[in-house]
């Protein structure tokens, strides 16, 4: 079994997230691991974000995409570093040859400060997410491309969006937008939502 691992905040979960996890698919991966970040290593924390919530919002969507959900990053707590998570999917998946990991390729020229970023990479296969007008390559680090599409759209956007009473409803999926609704999230006043 191949396995791709798409991490991040998921704050929300938007359609951006589920085209990219369906890329890995089309990249021949037979599963695909949303991994809800505790407290993202490479962001700052938005202030009354809850993990829970997240990795709610996560789980009512992932599966019925054909996606699995893993909550170890929040199980485990603090500072989410994906070299940890790496070698848990490995253990508890067993997955033939290396994990797919998706990042954004604006991150690439970064990835130099992540923890244990050398080890890192003897594990993982970079899966490098479109994400604006294409940047330049490094050539010392092997990745490949996947075919996203330039979905202009962010997790801040849309969080930006709840809050300033403007629309979003066809931004994330349906089930999304419902939470995000019934909950009040993102929003000054509970219940309200575009």
């Amino acid at each position: 079994m191949r396995l791709a691992m798409l991490g991040g905040s998921f704050n929300p979960l938007h359609l951006g997230h589920l085209q990219l996890a369906d890329e890995c698919v089309a990249a021949g991966y037979d599963t695909v691991v949303l991994v809800p970040a505790y407290i993202a290593a490479h962001k700052d924390p938005v202030p009354g974000d809850s993990p829970e919530e997240r990795l709610a919002m996560v789980r009512m969507v992932a599966g019925a995409y054909g996606f699995e959900t893993c909550d170890c990053e929040i199980r485990r707590g603090g500072i989410s570093y994906t070299i940890d998570t790496i070698e848990y999917l490995t253990e508890h998946y067993k997955p033939s040859g290396r994990v797919g990991l998706v990042i954004g390729e604006d991150l690439l020229a970064g990835f130099h400060k992540w923890r244990r970023y050398r080890e890192l990479l003897s594990k993982v296969d970079l899966l490098l997410a479109r994400r604006g007008p294409e940047r330049t390559d490094r050539q010392d680090i092997r990745y490949t491309r996947l075919g996203n599409p330039d979905f202009p759209v962010s997790s801040t956007d849309i969080r930006e969006r709840v809050a300033s009473g403007r629309p979003y409803r066809f931004l994330v999926p349906p089930e999304i937008e419902s939470y995000i609704r019934d909950r009040g999230l993102y929003s000054k006043q509970p219940g309200v939502a575009s």
